[in-house]
């Protein structure tokens, strides 16, 4: 399921990308015609995909190793101060890698630009009109944009999670109860009908709502590029 996921998640990428551009001009949409572009790009989007997430990876665990190792340690004012510097790392890196990355699909697809010149292009794009006002930049839209969509899928995963919580809660009346009920869950040999509907309603909005991110990103890119 995990080498089925890494090599149809370029295809789906650029299949989002090329769809959205196909809608936004007017052009007639075929999944076969979408397949045939997504596919012949699957290389280029691969290798991208690989670098891009392994950087946010890289730069989100990296600090976090570091935070844990100085947290073994006495605790002390040195060690508080070093951790805080690690977190402080942690989040300027991937704010930095978000907005060097923030177009790095639409360039590599719609832009049709190869490895380093789709980041190059990523990168100048979102950091351009820097005179411009605040949020009639790319790189503060993409973030408005980025934190709507996180809002939007949390208020959906809990709208869709809840019921069957409040529904499981149902005679817990004390702390103990309900440490009970999850290590029973826990523990239990398999899931039962409840989570696994739990889990089924939470991937179908997931998937329902990951396009959507996609689909305003190259709506984003088009202003970008028209405002350049």
């Amino acid at each position: 399921a995990i080498t089925l996921l890494l090599v149809a998640w370029p295809i789906f990428l650029a299949g989002v990308q090329f769809a959205t551009a196909d809608i936004a001009g007017g052009l007639p949409v075929s999944f076969r015609d979408l397949f045939r572009r997504a596919t012949n790009i699957w290389p280029r989007m691969a290798r991208l995909s690989l670098f891009v997430y392994g950087s946010f990876i890289f730069w989100t665990a990296l600090p976090l190793v570091a935070i844990l190792s100085i947290s073994r340690g006495e605790p002390s004012l040195l060690s508080l101060l070093l951790a805080l510097l690690a977190l402080a790392v942690q989040v300027y890196m991937f704010g930095r890698l978000f907005i060097n990355f923030l177009f790095w699909q639409q360039s590599a697809t719609i832009g049709g630009l190869e490895g380093a010149e789709a980041l190059r292009d990523s990168k100048e794009l979102a950091r351009s009109r820097v005179g411009a006002p605040m949020l009639e930049r790319p790189m503060y839209r993409g973030a408005l944009l980025a934190s709507i969509w996180l809002l939007v899928l949390l208020a959906f995963s809990v709208a869709v999670e809840l019921p069957f919580l409040i529904v499981r809660l149902q005679g817990i009346t004390t702390f103990e109860d309900a440490a009970t009920m999850a290590r029973n869950l826990a523990n239990a040999p398999a899931p039962d009908v409840m989570t696994i509907a739990t889990y089924v309603l939470s991937s179908l909005v997931h998937a329902l709502l990951k396009p959507l991110l996609g689909i305003t990103f190259v709506l984003l890119y088009f202003d970008a590029k028209a405002r350049r």
